[in-house]
């Protein structure tokens, strides 16, 4: 199964690759910068302490890899059958 992961919105400017977030952008019709705009009246509100406790301590970022990763050594044999074929 590998480790335990959470996915996380972004907290903070700069944080987003800027050449995916104009591919969105684009995909989606939508405009950030337009969006910003129009919320920049938007009081900023104190974050709740240990809301973000991700950012302090050791961060582990995980890799994307094909197929089965390091789990994967084509022996799939002691595998059992998914819930869904069980149906």
């Amino acid at each position: 199964m590998g480790i335990p992961a959470l996915m996380m919105g972004f907290t903070g400017e700069g944080q987003l690759d800027p050449t995916l977030l104009a591919d969105r952008d684009r995909r989606l019709g939508i405009d950030t910068e337009a969006i910003k705009h129009e919320r920049q009246d938007l009081p900023a509100r104190p974050v709740i302490k240990g809301a973000n406790a991700w950012e302090q301590g050791e961060v582990i970022q995980l890799q994307r890899a094909e197929g089965s990763g390091e789990h994967g050594r084509g022996d799939t044999a002691h595998f059992g059958t998914s819930e869904q074929s069980r149906r």
